[in-house]
């Protein structure tokens, strides 16, 4: 399925996840079924599908904690996260991605929390909160140096000068000098 997906083909990719939650399901392998479940909630949502998406996201969260599967349960928060932001669900997209950052920061995903904290300084940014999100993109930053997580340097301090724009809007029109 993901060859598909990167391949720009996501109704192919679709009909595979399909046809592994169907196999899935008759052998009773419920973590592949959960995975085929939250890899068919991603290509809906980057499809232009994040109604749907949701759905498919929600099927895999129940699953996940039916199992007692954690990580799977994360995953699927965070792509739910994901497309309530993309329905403009700002605020459940916002408390999905803070339950995110709690388990990454518990379990020691150092990576996973400073994509956590981009993720909520942007939902911040999109929400016109603009102090809340200084204060994630600040923080996914100094994480990121920590760490040595250059991708996430380079996002935080994407998002510093949007941040800074909504601060003060005479910073808008300096950044396009």
């Amino acid at each position: 399925g993901r060859a598909y997906w990167r391949k720009g083909r996501p109704a192919e990719a679709l009909r595979y996840y399909g046809e592994a939650l169907a196999v899935s399901r008759a052998a009773g392998h419920l973590e592949v079924e959960i995975v085929a479940l939250n890899l068919s909630g991603t290509v809906h949502l980057f499809s232009g599908r994040p109604r749907t998406a949701v759905d498919w996201y929600e099927r895999a969260l129940t699953l996940a904690r039916e199992a007692g599967d954690r990580e799977s349960v994360h995953r699927a928060v965070h792509g739910r996260g994901n497309a309530r932001q993309a329905l403009g669900m700002l605020d459940d997209a916002l408390a999905d991605h803070t339950q995110v950052l709690a388990y990454c920061r518990a379990s020691g995903r150092d990576f996973g929390e400073t994509a956590s904290l981009l993720n909520l300084a942007e939902i911040e940014v999109d929400a016109g909160r603009p102090r809340p999100a200084l204060v994630h993109a600040d923080e996914a930053l100094r994480r990121g140096r920590e760490i040595g997580d250059v991708r996430a340097q380079a996002r935080a301090l994407e998002y510093l000068p949007r941040v800074g724009a909504l601060l003060n809007p005479d910073v808008e029109h300096i950044l396009r000098l």
